[in-house]
């Protein structure tokens, strides 16, 4: 599954990061998001880390917003990829056509619950969004706000999930 492109659930991890960071910027998140989400993941891989985010690259601007909505992508795709992960050691103990059919099955649909994360997991998430968040040139304050309202965000939609069935 992947989690990164699903924009409802980027946005609304991104804004729960911005709130807690820069209540500011949240009447202006909408709109920040909807370019952002609309942008190419390529454009996006290919901006250099080394520049801060924002308006105009010399005012050196840094918006919590878009560092946040960098930062969810980022993670989203980790979680992914543990996703992906699991999916492949379950089916490697099926058997070998089982196994062939889900490797080249399309993506999990929309609409599936993130998965329960192991303490390390979690652990590993939030270290990953923070130094996301430090590669935007967020201050170390608001990077570790940032990274704890997305991971805490993740961890409590998969612990909802899990008390609903």
């Amino acid at each position: 599954m992947d989690w990164e492109d699903d924009h409802e659930l980027v946005a609304s991890l991104a804004r729960s990061a911005v709130a807690r960071t820069a209540a500011d910027e949240l009447p202006f998140f909408e709109l920040t998001a909807a370019g952002f989400l609309a942008g190419s993941e390529r454009a996006r891989r290919t901006a250099r880390k080394d520049e801060p985010l924002g308006f105009g690259g010399d005012a050196a601007l840094v918006l919590i917003s878009t560092a946040a909505l960098t930062v969810t992508v980022d993670v989203l795709k980790q979680l992914s990829q543990y996703y992906s992960e699991r999916l492949v050691q379950g089916a490697a103990r099926r058997t070998r056509g089982w196994f062939r059919r889900r490797s080249t099955a399309a993506a999990a649909p929309a609409g599936v619950p993130l998965p329960r994360l192991s303490a390390d997991q979690i652990a590993e998430l939030r270290e990953l969004a923070y130094r996301r968040a430090k590669d935007a040139q967020v201050p170390d304050a608001s990077a570790a706000l940032i990274a704890d309202a997305i991971v805490g965000g993740i961890v409590t939609r998969s612990e909802a999930h899990d008390e609903q069935q």
